[in-house]
This record gives C-alpha cells, structure tokens and sequence, in this order.
C-alpha cells in the first residue's frame, strides 16, 4: 500500500497510522480480573506454615492447622466449637419445630380450606 495513495477520510486513515502488519492491536491483553474473596481464601489457606505441635517443628496447610484448632477448642469443651464440628460432620441435630397452639375456629378455617381445596383436586366426573 505504501505505493498506493487514495483518498483519507471517514474509516480510511493515513497508511502510517493503520496497525503494523504482525503487531497485535492490543499488545497487553485483556487486563485480569481481580480475584474474588472465595478465590484469595483457597490460596491463602494452601499455604504452607511451621508449627510447634508437642515440641516438634511441623510444616501444615493453614487449612490443616485451622482444622486441628477448632477440633481441639471442641475436645476441650467449647460448645459453640463443638457445635460447629457436628454441623461440619453433618450430625447436627435439626432444632426441634415450635409448637403451636391453634384457635378452634382457625383449625374449622383450615377443614374448610383443605375440603375446598380437595374438591378442586378430584377429577370431575362425567355426566352422560
């Protein structure tokens, strides 16, 4: 093109300022997302520490060292520990319901609802 000339002008720019031939547009990139919360959690508790556990130098995750600190506040009889190590464990007892106590005339409101209610659900039969 550089022996060619045509007219400059509306998407028709000077042949000096058009990209290089073999040269991205954009030689950076897309700029990295930020990482999230979740993201800077993962890689922080991958990370290696040396503890001090009954006088030996021990090299654990942070993820294994938090692990064996709420196990062991639960073991010394930290209740709200230990419920948090049956709730991990999935042996969580479910928190018994609320009972309640319902008027006469709201349980004769309820029959009622559950009648109507019942009435729509039947299939209706036919009249030949």
């Amino acid at each position: 093109m550089a022996g060619k000339s045509y007219a400059i002008g509306y998407c028709k720019p000077p042949t000096a300022s058009q990209f290089q031939k073999g040269k991205s547009g954009n030689p950076k990139g897309r700029p990295k997302a930020s990482p999230t919360v979740a993201e800077l959690m993962a890689k922080e508790s991958e990370k290696v520490v040396t503890v001090s556990q009954n006088g030996k130098a021990v090299k654990m995750s942070k993820q294994k060292l938090l692990i064996n600190t709420i196990l062991q506040k639960a073991i010394q009889g930290d209740v709200q520990f230990a419920k948090m190590v049956l709730q991990l464990l999935g042996l969580a007892p479910e928190p018994p319901l609320p009972e309640m106590e319902i008027s006469e005339a709201d349980l004769a409101l309820l029959q009622k609802a559950m009648e109507h209610h019942k009435g729509k659900t039947k299939p209706e039969q036919g009249n030949d």
